[in-house]
């Protein structure tokens, strides 16, 4: 009798039950590859999202700053979200220009934050996650010139960053 239980023992699974594991496992990998890349392409795409609302903002406030004859800095009236006014709001804007022209909304002052470096006209940068004293950061920057009247060439960049913690959630949702 011990003999007959060691036989069943060593014989091979059957054709049905191969068959079944192989199926399965191919299933199993099929499905965790798939998840994978619909997390990756969720990712690009909520980055890529993220990126739009931040060069909008910085649009917005394009639009809403003016130069004046001598080369003075007007700036915008409204902010583009309320956000950039509230102090630690995970928002944050900037604009700083020739001759120690500085800016920043009332949500970044106080704060140190990457986000006074120049770059050149018509260059756009995004970048991001960076670390910051209020933590996780991504920033979008924009250089612009203003040419006044007076042919005063007024050289500006303007910044937005946003806390990586929205972001983060925005994909924990998605996850989830």
């Amino acid at each position: 009798r011990l003999q007959n239980m060691s036989r069943a023992r060593s014989h091979p699974l059957s054709l049905a039950a191969r068959s079944t594991l192989a199926t399965s496992l191919a299933l199993v990998a099929f499905l965790g590859l798939t998840g994978l890349a619909l997390d990756r392409a969720y990712f690009t795409g909520a980055r890529s999202g993220l990126q739009d609302r931040l060069q909008s903002y910085v649009y917005a406030y394009l639009a809403g700053t003016e130069v004046t004859r001598g080369g003075k800095v007007l700036l915008p009236d409204t902010m583009p979200n309320s956000d950039f006014l509230r102090p630690a709001s995970g928002l944050y804007a900037s604009i700083d220009g020739d001759k120690g022209f500085h800016w920043e909304s009332p949500s970044a002052i106080g704060r140190d934050l990457p986000m006074h470096r120049h770059l050149p006209p018509g260059r756009s940068v995004f970048q991001g996650p960076l670390d910051t004293d209020v933590g996780s950061v991504y920033i979008y920057r924009q250089g612009v010139v203003y040419d006044t009247p007076t042919q005063t060439a007024v050289k500006l960049t303007f910044s937005v960053a946003q806390s990586e913690v929205e972001f983060r959630r925005q994909l924990a949702a998605y996850r989830h």
